[in-house]
């Protein structure tokens, strides 16, 4: 008999923390709704609330410190951050939201330690990668760099990892690696089914990028398929003119040369470079 009632009474107990975890994750979808929204100070109201009832909630503290970080009070958010971590250290969004905040605040070394915990758990998140990398470009690390970029870039093909890996590669010389890049970024660019002005404005900087990368190798005729294109794109750009009449000049195409040299400055009479070749 006294068993059959102990086991009632865990069967009670279970039940309880049941209803209290579903009723945490609700007032949790509120708070979430007031950040989204960008109402942080309802929200922080709200988990002031939540945490008076529970003040050893690392999720009411991680996500106390998600409305500080919104407000831009860094400290209160580190202090909540590590509140929670202490108290439920297998917590991943706080590790990641740590390392949000030392990033923001210019500690790339400290946000890549808390950001690479992430990384060991959730290791198929290309966003991570991508954060890690940008702290370790920042931290001067940037072989560590490159990988981090090149990890996030395998795990998913984005724009803005392409152009930052290109950076680097173009920056050590790695010529092949930053053409594929390049050549990427165009094709994604030009294949996407947007025609704004700044849109085709980013596909004739990679043209003319691409052209100054092949003409640094010598590769002059293939530098001025580049600058063609970025020229087809927009016909006023005095550089492109100018670097077509030099690789018209490496190659011994003289009238040519000139002529492009001339139209770079029937463009802008200010531009003096074509007047030194």
């Amino acid at each position: 008999m006294q068993q059959e009632l102990l086991k009632e009474e865990n069967s009670k107990s279970n039940n309880d923390v049941i209803i209290a975890q579903d009723k945490l994750a609700k007032e949790l979808e509120t708070v979430e709704k007031y950040i989204k929204s960008g109402e942080f100070k309802e929200a922080e109201i709200y988990l002031q609330g939540l945490l008076e009832l529970d003040e050893k909630n690392a999720q009411i503290l991680n996500h106390l410190g998600v409305v500080y970080f919104n407000l831009a009070d860094y400290n209160k958010a580190e202090n909540r951050f590590l509140k929670a971590l202490k108290i439920d250290p297998n917590l991943v969004d706080v590790y990641f939201n740590l390392g949000m905040l030392y990033q923001k605040r210019g500690e790339f070394r400290k946000a890549l330690t808390y950001y690479k915990v992430v990384a060991e758990n959730i290791f198929d998140d290309p966003e991570v990668f991508y954060l890690m990398g940008q702290c370790a470009q920042s931290a001067n690390m940037i072989n560590e760099a490159k990988a981090f970029y090149a990890e996030s870039f395998r795990l998913s093909p984005l724009l803005k990892t392409a152009l930052d890996l290109s950076i680097i590669y173009i920056a050590q010389e790695e010529y092949k690696e930053a053409e594929n890049m390049i050549s990427y970024l165009i094709k994604m660019m030009s294949e996407s089914n947007c025609d704004s002005l700044s849109m085709n404005e980013e596909i004739e900087s990679l043209h003319f990028t691409m052209g100054l990368l092949l003409r640094s190798q010598n590769k002059y005729e293939e530098a001025m398929k580049s600058f063609y294109n970025a020229i087809m794109i927009n016909d006023h750009n005095e550089q492109s003119y100018n670097y077509l009449g030099e690789c018209c000049f490496e190659l011994g195409l003289n009238q040519e040369a000139e002529s492009f040299f001339s139209k770079a400055i029937k463009l802008d009479q200010s531009y003096t470079q074509p007047i030194m070749n």
